[in-house]
């Protein structure tokens, strides 16, 4: 068929498979669909996730943002500099962001890292 865009197959409720730039050949009564597979959850949970990034982005517009040189400077005792450095670099986040994170997470430079991207 020309011109299909995409192929949905429901194999439940909540789970969909999608292939999108499907070929698909018609015959008889059959099809034979040719393509990339991907598992799409209907059952709201991206809905879900979308919202609260939304509402977090909005929570985070509508703080009165701060000058730079504002920000108060963190205590950097205990912290290496250059965990600091690492992380600035490896994150892009601000000094304070990157010494308030190393604290919590008792220096491991690996898990404030994971915490920060997530």
């Amino acid at each position: 068929f020309e011109g299909c865009v995409k192929v949905t197959l429901r194999r439940s409720k909540t789970v969909n498979f999608v292939i999108d730039k499907p070929e698909v050949f018609y015959s008889g009564n059959t099809y034979v669909v040719f393509g990339m597979a991907k598992i799409d959850d209907v059952s709201g949970a991206k809905e879900a996730e979308l919202m609260k990034a939304f509402q977090a982005a909005k929570a985070g517009m509508d703080a009165a943002p701060k000058e730079e040189g504002e920000e108060e400077e963190v205590d950097a005792e205990g912290v290496e500099e250059k965990d600091i450095e690492i992380l600035m670099s490896q994150v892009t986040c601000t000094r304070n962001e990157a010494i308030t994170a190393l604290k919590k997470n008792n220096n491991d430079i690996v898990k404030t890292i994971m915490e920060l991207n997530n």
